[in-house]
């Protein structure tokens, strides 16, 4: 009998410890074939066992019904918590290319944010960007000599929204930046802009991914005379390709 007592507290005790811990759970086998995971709450031998289910249901079941109670390594949840879709902190290396007719625009950005949940995140970035925008400073620039092929760098600072439609490997997504485009040259020129996209979103190993993505951007030009006497507006729009390593 002390034995038994000392086997049963031994039991409770390891699945106490055990359920706390993230990826075992409990589970019977019944001899009529069925299989019960959840975490034992109580085991009276040769008499009954109590469990509790993850969904929380409660079940007892006579030991002449249990066949064997085993731990059970729950891989799923291990999966997910070490996943790329779960909430947490998360960074992005970007490559971003844009073109219009005689424009471009290319450039290595950063980002940081937070993924709420499989479906949702949010980010900040910045980098830097060369652009070329062909006749725009001959246009308005009159008094001086230009250069139609002038190539401008560029800091952008943005914020981008990523919705994916699937909790799987890969998924389609919806994004859409928000920002500001500085020059970072002495031609004045800065820019606001909003870059609607879809991609596809791709699961690389446990915390890895890989994001690509096609977009519309739409520019609203800004330009300075090199006298910094008058300004000028004008709005144009550019097809992205972007590619996004996320860690």
């Amino acid at each position: 009998m002390c034995k038994k007592l000392v086997v049963i507290v031994l039991f409770l005790l390891v699945s106490v410890v055990s359920f706390a811990q993230e990826g075992q759970v409990d589970v019977i086998y019944l001899k009529n074939g069925s299989v019960i995971k959840g975490a034992v709450i109580e085991l009276v031998p040769d008499k009954q066992v109590k469990i509790r289910t993850a969904d929380g249901s409660l079940f007892v079941f006579q030991m002449s019904e249990v066949d064997r109670i085993e731990k059970e390594y729950n891989r799923k949840q291990v999966q997910e918590k070490s996943s790329p879709l779960r909430a947490r902190a998360i960074g992005t290396v970007e490559m971003a290319y844009g073109f219009a007719e005689d424009d471009f625009i290319i450039g290595v950005n950063f980002l940081w944010g937070y993924r709420f949940n499989p479906y949702f995140s949010l980010m900040g970035g910045t980098g830097l960007n060369l652009a070329r925008f062909y006749g725009y400073d001959c246009d308005w620039n009159w008094d001086y000599d230009c250069d139609d092929d002038e190539v401008a760098i560029m800091m952008p600072l943005f914020a981008r929204l990523q919705v994916n439609f699937l909790k799987t490997r890969v998924s389609p997504f919806f994004s859409m930046d928000l920002g500001y485009l500085w020059s970072l040259d002495d031609y004045g020129h800065s820019m606001a802009i909003i870059n609607p996209a879809m991609g596809v979103f791709v699961r690389i190993g446990r915390r890895f991914a890989l994001n690509t993505s096609l977009g519309y951007q739409v520019i609203d030009k800004g330009y300075m005379n090199r006298k910094n006497t008058s300004y000028k507006n004008s709005s144009d729009g550019a097809v992205t390709l972007k590619v996004n390593f996320v860690f």
